[in-house]
């Protein structure tokens, strides 16, 4: 019997439960908030007149963070898709895991699409990645890299969801 089942067991739980400890990000790492003071991000009043409501906010917030791309995305989606207001306070801009704040030096991906994944992996890594085929971009990954190179990121990613890797010349495709 293993610890984890052991653990199980004891505890009457039928998973194990990793304890970590929840800190909040440094909100100065988004260039829009580089300037915020301790005391203004404790601010309620700040936290209400700081709330993400439109796209020109979110990008005078994540400046070059986010791919041009993304934001053309949202804004199709908004026009396409939208049935309420976007309203984002900024302590939940803050929390949100996304592989593109890379906040401890892991970028991770937790059930996300590849149409996302491949602009972060293109900055992370300094790369031209491509998908081969549009079809592949709704395909979901789960996975993180921290010391990985391209390399075996790029390994790791094919065998998750049964791709190849092919180079053509300076540019990597994934089919």
């Amino acid at each position: 019997m293993s610890i984890e089942t052991s653990i199980g067991l004891e505890t009457g739980q039928p998973y194990p439960y990793r304890r970590v400890e929840l800190v909040e990000p440094d909100w100065t790492r988004f260039p829009g908030w580089k300037d915020v003071t301790t005391e203004e991000w404790a601010s309620v009043q700040w936290q209400r007149a700081h709330c993400v409501k439109n796209l020109k906010q979110l990008r005078e917030l994540m400046g070059d963070l986010l791919d041009e791309s993304f934001y053309a995305d949202l804004e199709r989606d908004q026009a396409e898709r939208a049935t309420m207001s976007m309203l984002v306070p900024p302590q939940m801009m803050n929390t949100m895991v996304s592989e593109m704040t890379w906040v401890d030096g892991t970028l991770t991906f937790d059930g996300t699409p590849l149409r996302d994944v491949i602009p972060a992996l293109r900055r992370w890594y300094d790369a031209d990645i491509q998908l081969g085929n549009p079809d592949l971009a709704d395909m979901k990954l789960t996975a993180a890299f921290r010391d990985e190179s391209l390399t075996q990121a790029l390994a790791l990613i094919a065998m998750s969801l049964d791709l190849t890797v092919q180079p053509r010349g300076t540019t990597i495709v994934l089919r």
